[in-house]
Order: C-alpha cells, then sequence, then structure tokens
C-alpha cells in the first residue's frame, strides 16, 4: 500500500511539474507527425503509432520528442470522458511501405493529419500521416534511450491508461535488447515485442495496418 501511494504521489507531483507543454518546445517534433493516433485494434481500443523512421533528418532532440508524445497523449485523454485505454504501436525499424499500387497512390495523397493543428484535438478517424514510398531517404529518428523512455513513460504514469505496448524489433532494438528494461511481470504483460510488422495482424486488422502503410 505505501509503494502504491507513493508512486500516486510522484506521478501527480510529474503531472504538475509537466502540464500544460510549451508546444514551442517541440513545434518541429508536432509537425513531424512521428507520434499520431489513428484507428483501433482488435479490441476496439484506439491505437498510436510511434515512427522510427522519417523523411527528414533527426535533430536528436529526445526532450522534445518527448514533451510531443505527452502532448498528444493528454490532449488525447483529455477529449475522452472515461477511462480510455490505448494501443501504442511502436515500430523501431526502417520504414516499410506496401507494396501495391494502389495503396501507394492513397498514401502518397493522404490527406493531412489534422492532429498536428494547433491545439486540435485528435481524430480517431483521421489519415495516418503522409509516407511517400517514392522518397529516396528515409532518416531514423530515434535512439535507444528515446524508446526505453516510451515505455517508462507509459508503464509509469499511464499504467491504466495502456491496453498494450507493441514493440516491432529491428536490428538496432532487438527482442533480447527491449526485453531487458521490461522488468516488472505486470509490465510484461502489456509489452509485447514482435519479430515483423506481419505479427501485428494478431492484435490489428489487416485494414487499419493498410490505413498506416505498413507492408503485411
Amino acid at each position: 500500500l505505501k509503494a502504491a501511494v507513493a508512486r500516486i504521489i510522484k506521478s501527480q507531483t510529474w503531472r504538475f511539474a509537466t502540464f500544460p507543454i510549451d508546444q514551442r518546445l517541440c513545434r518541429l517534433e508536432l509537425e513531424s507527425n512521428q507520434f499520431f493516433q489513428q484507428g483501433k485494434d482488435n479490441q476496439n481500443n484506439p491505437m498510436f503509432v510511434f515512427r522510427n523512421s522519417l523523411p527528414t533528418p533527426w535533430a536528436g532532440n529526445v526532450r522534445s520528442t518527448m514533451l510531443m508524445i505527452l502532448h498528444r497523449l493528454e490532449t488525447f485523454f483529455n477529449s475522452r470522458s472515461g477511462l480510455a485505454k490505448v494501443t501504442v504501436i511502436i515500430l523501431t525499424g526502417e520504414i516499410e511501405c506496401a507494396s501495391d499500387t494502389s495503396t501507394k497512390k492513397r498514401m502518397a495523397s493522404a490527406p493531412e493529419d489534422i492532429s498536428s493543428k494547433d491545439d486540435g484535438v485528435e481524430n480517431d478517424c483521421v489519415a495516418a500521416p503522409e509516407i511517400d514510398p517514392t522518397a529516396a531517404e528515409y532518416h531514423i529518428h530515434s535512439n535507444f534511450q528515446l524508446v526505453q523512455q516510451v515505455y517508462e513513460l507509459l508503464s509509469f504514469h499511464y499504467p491504466e491508461r495502456l491496453n498494450k505496448a507493441l514493440i516491432v524489433q529491428s536490428k538496432a532494438f532487438s527482442k533480447r535488447r527491449i526485453s531487458s528494461f521490461v522488468l516488472s511481470p505486470i509490465t510484461q504483460a502489456r509489452v509485447v515485442v514482435l519479430n515483423t510488422h506481419a505479427d501485428l495482424k494478431k492484435y490489428v486488422a489487416d485494414s487499419e495496418l493498410q490505413k498506416l502503410g505498413l507492408a503485411t
């Protein structure tokens, strides 16, 4: 009981010191749409997606990226009544685009994500951010420290809000390495490390994966 009370106090102190977030500190990260809300999983939980690859180079500012993630989460939760749970998909590898031409055309001409608008409320029906399958190069926009902080943030400050965190492993972020910082048995049940994007099918419908532009 003491540990639970201490955790609540620590989390509330953190919230008081963190919010509201000054969007000027993470403006570029918000505009990048690296972390966005799109669709629902097989259990009807809204999904958030963290992309590791973007067309522009990463400034390497972990703090600004974390502020962007917090802003997106808080905007979403504040727009929902009750204790809404979410599923978070973390894509640690390079971009994988769907192979069929029709999907590529739809992805390349996707409407602008309204969640990037200043103080706009996240919409779970908004189109996924544009992914250009013809782009010559994508840049990695995270490191192990950032992925670890995202996990710690969700598990400590949003334990009742997190349905599952689905982390797709890559060469730089192997399943063994990711599992090394998932220590709590309770958290282990919510964090699933997947081998490939195709493994997301167990948790997300094909139609939703196609909207996200993920190869399946």
